[in-house]
Formats: C-alpha cells, sequence, structure tokens
C-alpha cells in the first residue's frame, strides 16, 4: 500500500507529464508574452488572457483583447479631462459593482467614437452593445462567428474557441478594487501588488444581466492581474489549478443537468482565496493532493452559502442568481459525494489514465525530451488560425506603415534577447508576414522595384528561420513573381527534399526522441544544436495567402478565410508547373500537373475541407493555364463546394437586430456605371481626391500608379496660381467655426494630438524664421521632411518651460491683476497656411 506523500508524488509526476512540465509551462508563457509585445502600436494593443496566456494547454479557450488607446478613460471628472480627445468618464452610481457606464466628457471625438456612443439625455455614453456588434461584424469578415458574452467566438482548427473583443484601459486602480490592496495576506508580495495596480483597470463591453441600462454597461476587467498572479504560482499551485479543470470540464460538466453552472473563472477564484490565505510552504509536490481537497471543500463552501465574492471586488457576489433552489439542492448532493471520494473522483479523467492504471511513470526527462516538448508546446500554438489574424491586423495598412512596423520589430527584439527561442521563432515569424505584404505585382519604373527589394527581401530572408519549407516557398513565389524562374525551380527543388513525411505539420504529429538522429541528440546534449535549429528542421508550416499577402502568383487570388491554407505539397507542386509552363516545358509541365494530381488525392485524406478547396483550386487553375478546360471546371465546383462551408459570412447573414432590406444588400454600384469600362477610373478620381483635400491616406490608393505632378500641372494651366498651391490652400481651407473648435482643443498644446495635426499642415511662429533664412545650397527636400515628420526635440530649456510655465502664468496674473489663460493654435483664415501658438491671451 503506497502512502499518501508516494501518491501526491506520483499524482505530480503524471501531471508534468500530461499538462507540462515547468519547462514547458515557461514556454508557453514566454510565447504569448512575445507575441503581446512585439503586436502593440500606438493605437492598439493585444492583451493575450485565458487558460492558454496563463500556460495551461486543455483544449479551453483562448481571449485575445484588443486594448483601444484611440479612447482614453479616467475614474473622476477633473478640470483638464474636458481637454483630452475622445476622453470618457466612469459612472459606477447605476451599476452593480464590477460595472460601469462611460460617460462623455471631451471637447473633441473621433469620427468612429461619435459613431461607436449614443446620446443618453443631455450626454454622451460609450455604448457597450454597439462595440460587441461592431466586434461580430469585423470579425465575419475572416472567418465564421458568434456573439459569446462580449466576444466574438469561433472554434478554430484544434477543437477549442478563440474569442476576440475589445477593451479599454483606465490608468488608476479604481476605488472599489482599492480595498484589495489593504488586505492581509500570506500571498502575493508587496511588490506585485504595487505592479498591479500600476497598470490600471481594463474595461470589456458586456453589461448586468437583467440591467435597465445593459448595453451601456461596461465590466471591469483584471485579466493583466490574474494573470501575473498565476505566474507567481508555484508549479504545485499551477497543477492544482489544473486538477480543478480537470474536475470541471470531465467529471462536472458531464452530467447534463449540471453542465454550465460553474466555469473555470469561479475555480480560478476559489484557488486564489486559498491561495492568499495559506502560507506558502504547502504548496509543494508531496503535498498536492491535501491542497486540492483544500480548495475542492472551499469551492463546497461556496456554493453552500451561494455565495462566491470576486477576488478584487468582494463586493461583487460571482453566484448571484446563479442556482435555483432544486439545483442548488442537487448540485451540493453530487459534490459531497465527490468530495466523499478523495482523488477517486478524477478516476474517469483521461489525462489521468496512466496514475489511477499504475502505469510506471517515465524517469527525469533527458535534454533531448526536454527540447521535444518545447517543441510540440510551440508547434500547437503557433499554428492556431487566430494567429495568422493578429498578424493580419498587426501590419494591415500601407506599405510604408507595414515598414514602419517591421522597423518596430527589431527595436523591440533588440531590447529583450534577441538570442532567445522564443522571442526569435516569433520575430522571424513577423518579419514572414511583413515581407509576404510587398507589392510585387504593381507597374513601376526598375528604381522604384529596387527600392522595394532592398526594403521588404530582407524580412523574407529573416522569414527563413521559421520552418523548412513554406518559408523556402515564400522565397521562391518571389522570385517567381520577378520573372527568375530558374532560381524559384531550384528553391522549389530544396523545398520538396525538405518535405518528408516526418515532419511536424499543423500539429497533427508529435515529435519525439524517436525521430530526432543520433547526431542531433549529441549535439543537443553537448549545447551544439540550438533548439531553433532543431525546430526549424523539424517544422513544416502551411502555405496562407491572406488580405495583406501580395508576394502571391498572379494566377491565384488571396484566401477568404484565415481558416484556409495551402497543403505544402500542393504548393511545391504548382508552382513547378507554374515555372516550367513560363519555361515553355511541356512535357515537364504534363509530368508536375500528374504529380500535382497525385499530390491532391493524398490530401483528401489528411487536411482540413478548407485546405482541399484551396488544393482543388491550384489542380483546377494549372488544367485551365494548359487548357484542359472540361476537368478544369470540374475541380473548380469541387473547390466552390468546400469552400462554401468555411467562406465569411455575408452581409444578410450577419447578427443584427434590425434585418438588412434590400436597400443595404442591393448591387452597390450604380446601374448606369455596371459593365462600364471607364468606372474603375472614376474610382480612381474619387480616391486620389479624397486623399488631396482631406490630407488623409487610403490603402487603396497604392493600387494606382502615381501620377506625373509635372504633366498635371500642364494640364491645368488655366488655374490662378499653381495646381499643388491650388491642393494645399484646399487642403487647409477653414472657417470661423473651424478656428474656434481648433483653438479649444488643441489647449494642452504639445500634449495634444489635434495640435500636433494642425501643426504639420502649416507654416508656424516657431518655423517661419528658419524658413525665410533658407539659401540655394540648403536640400529642401530633407528640409520640408523634417518640418512635416519633424522629431519630438529635448532639451533643458524647453522642459523648463513645460514644467515653470504654469506658474509663470499665475504669477503674471497676480502681478499685472490680468486674466490671462491658456490657449491652443490659431490658425488664420485668410491665410489658411499660417498658424501661432501663443502661451497665453487676455
Amino acid at each position: 500500500m503506497e502512502t499518501d506523500k508516494n501518491i501526491c508524488k506520483r499524482l505530480y509526476h503524471c501531471l508534468c507529464e500530461t499538462i507540462g512540465s515547468e519547462e514547458v509551462v515557461k514556454v508557453r508563457r514566454q510565447f504569448y508574452a512575445t507575441v503581446d509585445y512585439l503586436t502593440e502600436k500606438n493605437d492598439l494593443s493585444l492583451v493575450i488572457s485565458g487558460s492558454r496566456a496563463e500556460g495551461l494547454e486543455m483544449g479551453s479557450d483562448i481571449d485575445v483583447m484588443c486594448l483601444l488607446k484611440l479612447v482614453s478613460v479616467s475614474e473622476e471628472r477633473t478640470a483638464d479631462s474636458f481637454l483630452i480627445t475622445n476622453n470618457f468618464v466612469m459612472e459606477t452610481d447605476d451599476c452593480k459593482p464590477c460595472f460601469t457606464q462611460l460617460k462623455g466628457n471631451s471637447c473633441y471625438y473621433d469620427a468612429i467614437v461619435n459613431w461607436l456612443s449614443t446620446p443618453f439625455g443631455q450626454e454622451l455614453r460609450f455604448e457597450s452593445g454597439r462595440i460587441r456588434s461592431w466586434i461580430v461584424s469585423i470579425v465575419s469578415l475572416f472567418r465564421p462567428v458568434t456573439l459569446h458574452g462580449p466576444c466574438a467566438s469561433d472554434m478554430n482548427e484544434s477543437g477549442g474557441f478563440s474569442d476576440i473583443t475589445i477593451c479599454l484601459r483606465c490608468p488608476v486602480f479604481i476605488q472599489q478594487a482599492q480595498p484589495w490592496i489593504k488586505r492581509e495576506r500570506f500571498w502575493p508580495s508587496p511588490k506585485l501588488v504595487s505592479n498591479i495596480c500600476s497598470y490600471g483597470t481594463l474595461l470589456v463591453p458586456i453589461g448586468s444581466k437583467n440591467s435597465q441600462n445593459e448595453h451601456l454597461e461596461w465590466r471591469m476587467s483584471f485579466s493583466v492581474a490574474e494573470k501575473h498572479l498565476i505566474f507567481t504560482f508555484t508549479h504545485t499551485q499551477f497543477l492544482c489549478y489544473a486538477l480543478l479543470k480537470l474536475m470541471l470540464k470531465q467529471v462536472i460538466d458531464t452530467k447534463e443537468k449540471f453542465n454550465g453552472l460553474l466555469c473555470s473563472y469561479f475555480l480560478k477564484t476559489v484557488l486564489f482565496w486559498v491561495s492568499e490565505e495559506s502560507q506558502q510552504s504547502i504548496w509543494r509536490p508531496e503535498n498536492i493532493l491535501p491542497v486540492f481537497m483544500k480548495c475542492f471543500k472551499r469551492l463546497i463552501y461556496c456554493v453552500y452559502y451561494k455565495y462566491l465574492p470576486h477576488y478584487f471586488i468582494i463586493e461583487n457576489n460571482l453566484f448571484d442568481c446563479r442556482f435555483n433552489r432544486q439545483q442548488h439542492q442537487d448540485f451540493l448532493l453530487f459534490l459531497n459525494e465527490l468530495y466523499s471520494n478523495g482523488i477517486m473522483c478524477l478516476r474517469n479523467c483521461r489525462l489521468l489514465s496512466n496514475f489511477f492504471n499504475r502505469i510506471p511513470l517515465a524517469p527525469k526527462m533527458s535534454d533531448t525530451e526536454v527540447v521535444c516538448c518545447s517543441l510540440n508546446a510551440i508547434v500547437r500554438m503557433n499554428s492556431r488560425s487566430y494567429f495568422r489574424i493578429i498578424g493580419m491586423f498587426c501590419i494591415l495598412g500601407t506599405p510604408s506603415a507595414q515598414l514602419k512596423m517591421g522597423k518596430v520589430f527589431i527595436k523591440r527584439i533588440l531590447k529583450i534577447r534577441p538570442n532567445g527561442f522564443i522571442p526569435f521563432i516569433a520575430f522571424c515569424w513577423f518579419c514572414q508576414l511583413i515581407g509576404k505584404s510587398m507589392d510585387c505585382h504593381s507597374k513601376c519604373p526598375n528604381m522604384y522595384r529596387y527600392k522595394l527589394l532592398k526594403q521588404f527581401l530582407p524580412y523574407l530572408f529573416m522569414g527563413l528561420h521559421t520552418d523548412s519549407v513554406a518559408c523556402w516557398m515564400y522565397l521562391a513565389t518571389y522570385y517567381y513573381c520577378f520573372g527568375h524562374y530558374i532560381t524559384s525551380l531550384k528553391l522549389i527543388f530544396h523545398a520538396w527534399n525538405e518535405c518528408t513525411s516526418d515532419k511536424l505539420f499543423n500539429a497533427k504529429c508529435t515529435l519525439t526522441s524517436s525521430n530526432i538522429s543520433a547526431i542531433e541528440k549529441e549535439g543537443i546534449r553537448q549545447k551544439i544544436w540550438k533548439r531553433r535549429h532543431v525546430y526549424k528542421y523539424h517544422l513544416v508550416n502551411e502555405i496562407s495567402f491572406y488580405y495583406n499577402s501580395r508576394v502571391i502568383p498572379p494566377e491565384l487570388v488571396v484566401q477568404p478565410t484565415t481558416l484556409a491554407y495551402i497543403p505544402s505539397r500542393v504548393y511545391i507542386y504548382f508552382l513547378r508547373f507554374l515555372c516550367l509552363y513560363r519555361l515553355h516545358e511541356d512535357f515537364q509541365c504534363m509530368q508536375a500537373i500528374e504529380d500535382l494530381r497525385l499530390s491532391v488525392s493524398r490530401t483528401h485524406r489528411e487536411e482540413h475541407e478548407c485546405a482541399l478547396g484551396e488544393a482543388y483550386h491550384c489542380l483546377a487553375t494549372a488544367l485551365m493555364i494548359f487548357r484542359q478546360t472540361n476537368e478544369a471546371r470540374l475541380y473548380f465546383a469541387k473547390s466552390k463546394s468546400y469552400k462554401e462551408k468555411w467562406s465569411p459570412v455575408k452581409a444578410e447573414k450577419l447578427p443584427t437586430k434590425r434585418k438588412l432590406g434590400p436597400v443595404y444588400l442591393a448591387y452597390s454600384r450604380p446601374l448606369k456605371y455596371r459593365n462600364c469600362p471607364g468606372y474603375n477610373a472614376h474610382i480612381k478620381n474619387m480616391v486620389t481626391y479624397f486623399c488631396s483635400v482631406s490630407s488623409m491616406d487610403l490603402s487603396i490608393r497604392y493600387l494606382y500608379e502615381k501620377a506625373d505632378i509635372q504633366a498635371a500641372a500642364k494640364d491645368h494651366d488655366y488655374c490662378t496660381m499653381p495646381l499643388t498651391e491650388h491642393w494645399i490652400d484646399r487642403a487647409n481651407k477653414v472657417t470661423q467655426s473651424d478656428v474656434d473648435l481648433i483653438e479649444r482643443s488643441t489647449r494642452l498644446q504639445s500634449c495634444s494630438p489635434k495640435w500636433l495635426e494642425e501643426r504639420r499642415r502649416r507654416l508656424t511662429a516657431s518655423t517661419f524664421g528658419e524658413i525665410c533664412k533658407v539659401t540655394s545650397r540648403r536640400n529642401t527636400n530633407k528640409f520640408c521632411h523634417s518640418l512635416f515628420y519633424g522629431s519630438n526635440i529635448q532639451s533643458k530649456a524647453l522642459s523648463h518651460g513645460k514644467n515653470y510655465e504654469a506658474k509663470a502664468l499665475k504669477a503674471f496674473n497676480l502681478k499685472f491683476d490680468k486674466n490671462a489663460k491658456r490657449c491652443g493654435f490659431y490658425v488664420s483664415i485668410d491665410i489658411s497656411f499660417l498658424g501661432a501658438s501663443p502661451d497665453a491671451i487676455f
């Protein structure tokens, strides 16, 4: 008979094998943290939370929260809060604990913020219900989703859900949660409490059930705080959390009448309370079973009294209105019965079958097995389609914005450990996305093409470290698009040699020590083979071309949904056929089509239906190019039948309360412009005109070639002034109401984005003297660039002025008995390209 300590140790080692060792959990957390860090932008940041971001891989969902930095949230109204753009103040008077409304308190709102807000009496409220509909509408363009709480939820290819939502951030730790800071506790440490408070509080768009203003309310979220708390868990605490989730998923939820009564967040809250009240010394491997039963007993206690206080805001009862009377009695009896069985309550859990069947556990893992476990964890995370959505949103935009984001990636990777395995893999993956966004099909001069080559090609070379096949195929596609067919064929042949059946692909294979050669094992043991070398050699990624992928054969189209991809072998044979066809090798083209046909037939037994649709499309395209039209039509029909199951949601099927009528669903092009050859020119003129009068940049304008300014000026010689000056005057033209609005919304001056934007387009008092001194020897292009994109200059004099300007203004008013007030940026109505920012006015 085993002693209790031996049972606990066997259970601990069994969980390390099935849930993950400390090393594997650390790899998972580092990967998600690196993705968060690399995808941060000035207007939008990603906050990945949920069990997977915490390091727990048990088929649970992952929450991707897009932090909207465009909107500012204040807990209280202050004297200067009205001057902050898109500012909202929290209003908690008529809301339940942990919920709030956002009341408008700003002099200026962007168009998108104004559209997402709703009038409420004489005030403006930021509407959470409209935000949720907006999220579903956007994500539905890429893949089928449903509304689940505050998130757009979908079923990904691994069987779990990914939830995407918008969140806002209040920079202070709210008053309702302040008592948490001062509680007496054994855990967490004061330093961690301080770090959590410094981050502030997140708000997600979901209101309290049964509230009259549910569509206006936002829930306070502590996802980042909870993630940091779990990161400080010992591995025993973490495995205890995994045991609680196992009991929920594979024991409680299997009973139909109890399914949905509890969720994993309740169990996490119970564990937080037990950890806070217990000394850290109890969380040891030989004590894992008693601490699990202690958490289980606390859960029964909370169910008995129907009271589970929120960990940060105890006034919020998570069990409020959770059970009816009969459910409560039956569920309590069921939990007590499970508790009386002890560890045997988990007898039916699949992940613990080795423990209960007394199968001998493996000894301590070797270096090779540790590397294999780490790589398997990365492959399972990196192959999920929601990461493709993240990458697409991260660099979606104009070519200049994509290159700018690439430079940001490089700067960020140099700030952390660039030689670390996880940061290096994530960095190379994002570099590959940027390299694929190069527009190699636009008709432009050779000099401009050479410039594109120098800017984008290094990112494709950095992407060669991501896997052993797909990265080479993207590079081969690049050379095919530029007409270097022989070079492309050489790269295709190399990728074909690497694409073997024993490689890891799409999380369907598991890398074990038996897959690794003796030379690799010895290299790993002697620290010669790095993890990234093993990762690159054994991994095969999928081939995907989405909306921002421009390095794509012109014979193909971008994939309409992020669930789709092209199987590697299919794309190898397809691109090989295209190169041979361009080289007029007819006999080899026939052989390539037969190889492609055989590869598609094998794919039919293995791949996802989305991949099958793309594989049939490649085969049909090759047959159509080779003039075998009848067979091509057959495969096009098969491709369409598979694609329709996973295509993005159409407008008429979007979830909305208002039924869309024929006005919204009708063919948008006017009748007189349908099938009209000049309509594209009409759209081009509209885009060009909008960009010129608004000084805004649109991605669609990069689809058209650049205009010849000199030729345009000669064509418009009838104008009263030069054409370029006419454009500048039109863009800067203002009325008296515009002048007043600009002045009111820029009173924070250098702290106001509006102030910086208005100054960029005008000559100001600060720059006028320098402009007057320009000579013919000055590089005017660089000078104009410095005026328009001038960097933020820092000096002691400027810092002194910012710190003491308010005090000087107050002293001036007292000394001269004046009422001078701070003012914003003044624009001249008559000469609209002139402006100035006085320190004060009276």
